[in-house]
């Protein structure tokens, strides 16, 4: 059975319910929580994992095009993240020539978890940092 079709078999609400109580509890913030998890029902749940699970064999192959890319970029990390190892965005980082790494002390979701440092990140982003990144 391939991969996705045993996602697809698997309850998307489960496991994507699992996930997200670390940063939206069911009890606590119902809304946020059936939001995120009716997100990925429909097969979408499925498609995002095979797409996640496919990066080890496609990050070495874009790493060499990495360079190139002269756009500032913001790359942001959670220090806890259960589900993409910070390690991630460090290879993004140190590939990137116009790149920022900021890493929060949160798990998967910093927006919810680390909302304060994460928006005030964004807020400098925006506001020019992504300039001053361009420039040194």
């Amino acid at each position: 059975m391939r991969l996705v079709t045993r996602f697809a078999a698997n309850s998307s609400r489960a496991s994507v319910g699992a996930a997200v109580e670390a940063g939206a509890p069911k009890g606590g913030e119902p809304e946020v929580w059936e939001d995120y998890v009716s997100a990925y029902e429909d097969g979408r749940f499925a498609e995002s994992a095979r797409y996640v699970r496919a990066y080890p064999a496609e990050l070495p192959l874009l790493g060499d095009l990495l360079p190139s890319i002269t756009t500032p970029v913001l790359v942001m990390n959670a220090e806890h993240d259960e589900l993409v190892p910070p390690s991630n965005g460090v290879y993004l980082h140190d590939r990137l020539p116009n790149s920022r790494l900021v890493s929060f002390d949160s798990g998967h979701f910093p927006w919810e978890q680390a909302a304060a440092a994460y928006g005030a990140t964004v807020a400098r982003w925006l506001s020019g940092e992504h300039a001053k990144v361009a420039d040194e």
